[in-house]
Parts: structure tokens; sequence; C-alpha cells
């Protein structure tokens, strides 16, 4: 397909004035099309949930596991929670308003995960 453009493009007399009128295109349509993909990507949902494992958390195509082991304590904050791990380091998880906060507490400390007081 390439050669055939390649060869369409050379036959024409006015090969750099029509490249040059055409040249745009894949740029713009390059940007226009990342945009597009970014966009989707930002607006796509989490979901947060458990295993056996761990926490996963899914965003569009990124998957992030936390295991069970590494997870030290948690506290709820006004739009989402904190864990805290053993090394000290903290991660913020962004929660919808009408999520139950009982059954995620029921679920850490199923795991023996003790929640932190403010």
């Amino acid at each position: 397909m390439f050669f055939l453009a390649a060869i369409s493009l050379l036959t024409k007399d006015d090969f750099i004035h029509h490249v040059t009128k055409i040249i745009w295109i894949a740029p713009v349509g390059g940007f226009i099309l990342a945009w597009v993909l970014y966009t989707i990507t930002w607006l796509s949902p989490v979901k947060i949930d458990s295993g056996p494992k761990g926490l996963v958390r899914i965003k569009a195509d990124n998957i992030t596991l936390i295991p069970w082991e590494l997870i030290s304590s948690y506290r709820f904050i006004l739009k989402g929670i904190v864990f805290k791990f053993t090394d000290d380091s903290e991660i913020t998880f962004l929660l919808p308003e009408k999520m139950d906060r009982n059954s995620i507490s029921k679920e850490l400390k199923a795991h023996s995960i003790k929640q932190d007081v403010l």
C-alpha cells in the first residue's frame, strides 16, 4: 500500500506542491487521536476490588495490586481512604460518596488491618 502511494505521488507533475498541501494531515491527525485516547483513559472509571492476595485497583488498562501484607493501617478521609504501608509510605484512593465505608472496614478488618485514628 505504501509502495502504491509513493508511486502515485512520484508520478504527479507538481510533486513538491502536492506533498506540502497534505503533509499537515499526519501530525494533526496523530495529535487528535492521542488527545481522544488520553481523554477516554482519563474518564474511565476506577474499580477497587479485594482479592485473596490483596486490593486490586483497575483504571483503564492499568492494574495495581496491593498485597495485604504491605498494608499496615488505613484511615478514611473526606473523599477517600488512605492506606499506610509497612515502609511508612502512603497512598490515597478517592472513593465515590455513595460507597459504603462500613463494608470496606469489615473487609480490611477481616485481613487484620487496623484503622488509624486521626
